[in-house]
């Protein structure tokens, strides 16, 4: 009678036991879900907010494009032909007047106003993306080089390997709008006597790097300098990574950019 007994509560404890396990193990699973639902809904917002601020992002740069084409159009439109007008008037006062003094100055007129026409058309090409249709990213970014050369003080160098992939026009708009940025960043800020861009691409990426021998900026202005930023902007926009090394011989910006983004 007593072994019977103490059968039995061997099979109630086992059975307590196991009770108690299987009610400790659900509560786990519960808490488990709970808490995967919680980081999926947290990882879920954070995407949607990443997503967000790159669609605000896009939406600001293609209106700051509309309006940089809006401006050079103006420029081109506007004050060009006024220039020109000017140029001819002058040209026919040139034709009529004998006098050498004025005649001079007429001409130095003249030569100033060209001079202010092909600043203006410079000013307009760099402004007005279309451009980038009709050229490739290593054209346009010379013609860019071409124009910053004169009185820079730093000699440019572009190495161009493009692969055998086609670069969408929005990738190469983002890919000029950044290399030239940077090589504003370094004729305003690095004192460097050459600089030099190197475009390369594979199957599936292109890689921008841009090298010069100045002094560089601090990491401050890395993350606050207002160009810097849309630069990581833009990369970020395209789904790229960027790295910066500075050092006492110079920077060095590494950015590769997705092709399929």
């Amino acid at each position: 009678m007593f072994s019977g007994s103490s059968g039995e509560v061997v099979i109630y404890y086992l059975a307590g036991t196991a009770f108690v396990f299987l009610l400790v193990t659900i509560i786990v699973i519960i808490i488990f879900l709970h808490q995967k639902r919680a980081d999926e809904y947290r990882y879920r917002l954070k995407q949607e907010e990443m997503e967000r601020q790159r669609s605000v992002f896009a939406a600001e740069q293609e209106g700051e494009e509309r309006e940089r084409s809006r401006i050079a159009e103006e420029l081109h439109d506007g004050v060009g032909a006024q220039l020109c007008g000017l140029k001819m008037k002058l040209d026919y006062l040139r034709s009529e007047i004998s006098d050498v003094r004025n005649l001079k100055i007429i001409e130095d007129t003249c030569v100033g106003i060209n001079d202010s026409i092909n600043e203006l058309r410079e000013i307009s090409h760099d402004l007005q993306p279309a451009q980038l249709v009709e050229k490739s990213l290593q054209q346009a970014v010379a013609d860019y080089i071409d124009g910053i050369s004169t009185g820079a003080g730093c000699q440019f160098h572009v190495y161009y390997e493009p692969g055998d992939v086609i670069i969408n026009f929005q990738l190469k708009r983002h890919c000029y709008r950044i290399i030239t940025e940077l090589l504003h960043n370094i004729c305003k800020h690095s004192s460097a006597s050459s600089a030099s861009v190197q475009i390369s691409s594979e199957e599936n990426k292109i890689q921008l790097i841009i090298e010069d021998n100045g002094k560089g900026f601090d990491s401050q202005q890395a993350t606050d300098g207002i160009g810097l930023r849309n630069i990581h902007n833009r990369v970020k926009l395209c789904g790229g990574a960027i790295h910066i090394d500075l050092s006492d011989k110079g920077t060095t910006v590494i950015i590769e950019l997705p092709l399929n983004n």
